[in-house]
Formats: C-alpha cells, sequence, structure tokens
C-alpha cells in the first residue's frame, strides 16, 4: 500500500495531466482573442511594470507565503512531538479493550 506522500503525489500528476489540455486551450483562446482585439488596443506612452513582472513577483511572494508555512508548520509539529511521538504510526487502528 502506497505511503500518504507517494499518495500525495500520484494524485497531484494525475490532476495536473488532466489540468494541461484545458490550460493548453486556453492559452489558445486567449492568444486568438488577443491577436483579433490587439490592433484595437491604444498603445501607452511607458508601462509602469509588464505582465511577466507582476506574474513572477505574485509567484514569488506565494512560494515564499508556502515557504514560511512549510516551515512554521514543521515548528509546530516539532513542539508536539512529545504527544505525537506516543501515537502508533500503523495503517490499522489499534482495537481499545471495552471498559
Amino acid at each position: 500500500m502506497p505511503g500518504y506522500k507517494q499518495l500525495t503525489q500520484e494524485i497531484g500528476e494525475q490532476v495536473t495531466t488532466a489540468l494541461k489540455p484545458l490550460q493548453d486551450l486556453t492559452v489558445d483562446v486567449v492568444s486568438s482573442v488577443a491577436e483579433t482585439v490587439g490592433d484595437y488596443v491604444p498603445s501607452f506612452a511607458v508601462a509602469p511594470v509588464s505582465p511577466e513582472e507582476i506574474t513572477e513577483a505574485n509567484f514569488g511572494l506565494a512560494e515564499a507565503f508556502l515557504a514560511n508555512a512549510k516551515a512554521y508548520s514543521g515548528r509546530v509539529l516539532k513542539a508536539l512531538e512529545p504527544v505525537t511521538g506516543k501515537l502508533a504510526r500503523t495503517s490499522t487502528p489499534k482495537k481499545v479493550a471495552a471498559a
């Protein structure tokens, strides 16, 4: 039986593989629309920030938030070790005797 990490990775790969055709279709539609309306959009003298810069900055921020959340979760789990260290890590629950 696969472990949680392996199962999560497999599901993630299945989801991203399933989303790829939809993403490709979306990019094709956006490209087609942009080419069609591009001639009607006026040019601006100076664009303060490029769309690529905005995307890179926002994904950088999201990555920093995720890294921080991961580190924080690790610290919380470490603090809980006196309790979680006593929990059995088996795939089948232990039977509790009736009182």
